[in-house]
């Protein structure tokens, strides 16, 4: 083993110790012995009463007559042939993990996801 080296430290350093002054007094409150009162409160005057607005009236809108529309036109609709979507044959899982959760949702443990064969790919690097 080896030794670790002696550590040396210096003399401590002594703090100034503080001075003060004298404490200054605060004066002596005093209070007067006559009792203090409220001025008695003051209130605006009611606002006066206001004279109904006159009533004023306003000529009707008018519109304009309403629109009219030419009968709907009658085309016959007609559609393609639906579109036949099969399985992919082989569906790729990144892990073995991954693949054997696939072969699970279906429901069936067959080694297939929805028909599809599950397979693990080779993992990218």
């Amino acid at each position: 083993p080896i030794a670790a080296p002696v550590a040396s430290y210096s003399a401590p350093i002594a703090a100034p110790v503080p001075t003060y002054s004298a404490p200054i007094a605060a004066p002596v409150a005093t209070y007067s012995a006559a009792p203090v009162t409220a001025m008695p409160p003051t209130y605006m005057a009611p606002p006066a009463v206001a004279a109904a607005p006159a009533t004023s009236y306003y000529a009707p809108t008018t519109f304009a007559s309403p629109m009219t529309y030419a009968a709907p036109v009658a085309r016959p609709m007609t559609y393609a042939a639906p579109v036949a979507r099969a399985a992919p044959p082989t569906v790729v899982a990144p892990s073995q993990a991954s693949a054997l959760a696939m072969d699970a949702a279906d429901g069936v443990i067959d080694g297939k996801f929805y028909g599809s064969q599950v397979a693990v790919g080779a993992p990218r690097y």
